[in-house]
């Protein structure tokens, strides 16, 4: 039997992270091995967290947009960001606000968080590597409400932050969940890995980062909720 760890990382694993199916639609893509996967996770998991450890790592898949690909290209060790064209026969890759016009300028908004990505990225990230994650927010994104909260909506679901994270997310100017790594001597090449560690991620008030990883060993899993 697979261990929980490889049934929810043999999606990246290997290959460019382009999708993630959800356990529902896995059958209706892969058949039986579909539902086999989509079971096995569901039964790890389950499994994982009624036992209460944090031995692997559980990661929550946000609901953000765009998926940005970013960091020092492995050739010219420039700064660039991407939308998931990075891993196109003939990427799209932006050094630049003038590249973002020539390659994603027939649609505004997405050039937008582009360039939002590109203005404030490499205040954070490592000095080598490249990396993927969603983009929350940029600034004009973010909702303030009167209780202090604040909120966006990058995608279909609603995020709201509290206390000093609602602070930090008024303050940022765009808001990044970075959940993979990428290994290789060239964009063609490389595969993904899950980011386990944010070691050598530098921290700034223009970006809210947010990892998408769970300590499990906290999370409530009563005797009737593991029975249903």
């Amino acid at each position: 039997m697979k261990s929980f760890l490889q049934f929810i990382t043999e999606e990246a694993e290997g290959a460019k992270l382009k999708h993630i199916h959800h356990a529902e639609d896995r059958p209706l893509y892969h058949g039986a091995k579909g539902f086999e996967h989509a079971h096995g996770a569901l039964t790890q998991a389950h499994q994982h967290l009624a036992a209460g450890k944090n031995d692997h790592s559980v990661t929550t898949k946000y609901d953000g947009s765009p998926s940005v690909v970013y960091g020092h290209h492995p050739e010219s060790g420039k700064f660039f960001v991407a939308s998931k064209s990075a891993f196109n026969k003939t990427p799209k890759i932006n050094y630049s606000h003038a590249d973002i016009e020539k390659h994603h300028g027939h649609a505004p908004g997405l050039a937008d968080k582009l360039k939002a990505a590109l203005t404030h990225l490499p205040k954070v990230a490592p000095k080598t590597g490249v990396y993927q994650g969603d983009l929350m927010h940029s600034k004009t994104d973010v909702t303030h409400h009167d209780n202090g909260s604040a909120s966006f909506t990058p995608n279909t679901i609603t995020y709201t932050a509290h206390g000093k994270e609602a602070e930090d997310v008024k303050k940022s100017k765009v808001g990044i969940v970075t959940h993979t790594q990428y290994h290789g001597k060239d964009l063609a090449s490389m595969s993904a890995k899950p980011l386990h560690s944010s070691e050598g991620f530098g921290a700034h008030k223009d970006v809210y980062q947010k990892s998408p990883e769970h300590d499990t060993s906290k999370i409530s899993y009563p005797a009737a909720a593991q029975e249903k």
